[in-house]
C-alpha cells in the first residue's frame, strides 16, 4: 500500500526550524542569548601611555568576523568630581577620524567605536590633547564596553584601561584675548573680533620666520627639530581693533602670552597693561608704537628654549 507524505507539513517543519537557529546565530541582537556564541572583543594592552600632541593606537581583536558592523563604546570613567560633566576633550583627548562622540546611553563621557563588517583586527586611534596649563602626567580610567545592537561583546563589566597622559616635547607660544563685553548700547560682543597677531623673527628682528594671524588664540607650535640653535624674537602685537563697537566694561584688550612645554613648565605674561588704547586701535590704525610690539626673546639651544623678557628669564625648557 502506498503511502502519501505530507510535503506542506515536512516544509513548514524544516523553515521553522532554520528560523530558530537563524535566530540563535552569533549575530543575534537578544541580549538574553547566551554571551559565548557572539563575537568576543579583546584589547591587546590595557595600559596605556601616550604624549600630548601624539597619537596612538589601541589593538582590539574579534575572535570571528561579523557580518555587520559591532559597536562599542570607549567611556571615560575617572572619579574626580565634574569629569563626568565634561567632554571627551575638556578630559585631555580625541578619538580618531570615524568615531562617534555621545553619550550612548553612558552615564560617562564616552565615545562610539564602529568595528566594520568582516573585521578581526582594528585599531581605535586617541589623540592627546595639548595643554598648556597642565603640569606632570593625567591618568584617565577608560572602560571598553559593547554597545548598539550587541553584535559583538567584551568580558562581562568591560575592559578596563588605563591612559596615562605625559608631558610632550612641544614648544608653545599662545596669545589669548578673547572675552565677552559689552558696548555702550547694552550688546554684547567678543574680543575675538579684534585683530592681534603673533610673529617669530629673526634674532635682528629683520625678517618674520613664522606667524599666526587668523586664529583666536594665536598660537606658534614647535617639535624637536624645527628650529634650529640660535636667537629669535617672539612678537605678540595689537594690529586692529576692526572698527568693532567699543566697551563699556573693559579698559584694556584682555590680552596675555603663555608659553609652555605642556606638562613640563607654563609661564603667562599680561598684556593688557600695554594694550590699553582701545578707542584710537591698533597697527593697522597707525599706533604702530611700542606698545603695539611686544618683544620678547627666544634663545633655542638643543631643543631648549629660553624666554627672556627685556633680558630677564621668564621661561626654560
Amino acid at each position: 500500500m502506498n503511502k502519501k507524505i505530507n510535503f506542506s507539513f515536512n516544509l513548514a517543519l524544516v523553515a521553522s526550524l532554520l528560523f530558530i537557529l537563524g535566530a540563535c546565530g552569533p549575530n543575534s541582537d537578544d541580549y538574553d542569548y547566551p554571551q559565548d556564541l557572539k563575537a568576543e572583543l579583546t584589547a591587546a594592552s590595557t595600559s596605556l601611555t601616550v604624549k600630548q600632541g601624539e597619537t596612538i593606537s589601541i589593538p582590539v581583536t574579534l575572535d570571528f568576523a561579523l557580518s555587520e558592523p559591532a559597536n562599542f563604546m570607549l567611556e571615560v570613567r575617572n572619579g574626580e568630581a565634574g569629569d563626568r560633566d565634561k567632554s571627551i576633550e575638556e578630559l585631555g583627548f580625541t578619538a580618531g577620524e570615524g568615531f562617534i562622540p555621545g553619550d550612548w546611553g553612558s552615564d560617562y563621557p564616552a565615545f562610539e567605536v564602529v568595528i566594520p563588517a568582516y573585521t578581526t583586527q582594528f585599531d581605535i586611534q586617541l589623540t592627546a590633547l595639548e595643554d598648556i596649563t597642565s603640569i606632570g602626567t593625567k591618568t584617565l580610567n577608560l572602560k571598553l564596553i559593547e554597545a548598539g545592537l550587541r553584535t559583538a561583546i567584551t568580558k562581562k563589566g568591560g575592559i578596563d584601561m588605563t591612559l596615562d597622559i605625559v608631558p610632550g616635547d612641544n614648544f608653545i607660544a599662545q596669545l589669548q584675548w578673547n572675552a565677552i563685553y559689552t558696548d555702550a548700547d547694552g550688546d554684547t560682543h567678543e574680543f575675538c573680533s579684534w585683530d592681534m597677531d603673533l610673529e617669530l623673527y629673526d634674532g635682528a628682528g629683520a625678517s618674520v620666520l613664522d606667524a599666526s594671524y587668523s586664529s583666536c588664540p594665536e598660537q606658534l607650535s614647535y617639535a624637536p627639530g624645527d628650529v634650529p640653535n640660535g636667537n629669535y624674537l617672539i612678537v605678540p602685537e595689537y594690529y586692529s581693533n576692526n572698527g568693532e563697537p567699543l566697551p563699556v566694561d573693559f579698559d584694556a584688550v584682555p590680552a596675555s602670552i603663555t608659553f609652555s612645554k605642556p606638562g613640563l613648565a607654563t609661564t603667562t605674561v599680561d598684556l593688557s597693561p600695554f594694550w590699553n588704547d582701545l578707542e584710537n586701535g591698533g597697527i593697522a590704525e597707525g599706533n604702530a608704537d611700542g606698545d603695539a610690539y611686544q618683544i620678547f626673546e627666544l634663545s633655542v639651544t638643543n631643543n631648549v628654549f629660553t624666554v627672556s623678557r627685556n633680558g630677564n628669564v621668564i621661561f626654560e625648557q
